[in-house]
């Protein structure tokens, strides 16, 4: 561990060598911890049309949350959220093509789901090409994150 030397014998210059010694660590140290999670974060480097899928998930789901908040009910299909058959503005931007999945397929939807409460907790989600079902964050199994 470096150690200042002592203010009141010992030189300016030394002081200032110590404090660029000092600096030149903690910045080596956060390169090494940027590169480290840069390589090793599954997130770091961009999205992919996997998380892509499951952030458009969750956030659909917070807005027919919001449509049943304003509106009092939830929305029969997620067409109502980006073109609403009662003549409200629509709470997605976007158009239909919002409601297609990075796969070019239309997000799935259960206005039915209750949740552990009996309270209405709509679910949105796809199935990737290769069969496997992708939903929003909170319903992910752990398993698909590395931690």
């Amino acid at each position: 561990m470096l150690q200042p030397p002592p203010d009141d014998d010992c030189p300016p210059e030394q002081i200032s060598r110590f404090r660029a010694r000092a600096c030149g660590f903690v910045i080596g140290c956060a390169v090494v911890v940027g590169v480290f999670g840069y390589f090793f974060d599954p997130y770091a480097g961009g999205s992919n049309k996997t998380d892509d899928a499951i952030n458009i998930c969750t956030m659909m789901e917070a807005q027919c949350k919001a449509y049943l908040h304003k509106r009092g009910s939830l929305p029969t299909s997620l067409r109502e959220l980006v073109a609403p058959t009662d003549g409200r503005s629509p709470l997605l931007d976007g158009g239909l093509n919002t409601l297609l999945d990075p796969w070019g397929n239309p997000y799935q939807y259960d206005p039915n789901h209750l949740d552990e409460n009996g309270q209405a907790d709509p679910i949105v989600f796809t199935v990737t090409p290769k069969g496997r079902q992708l939903m929003s964050q909170k319903r992910m199994p752990r398993s698909r994150f590395p931690w």
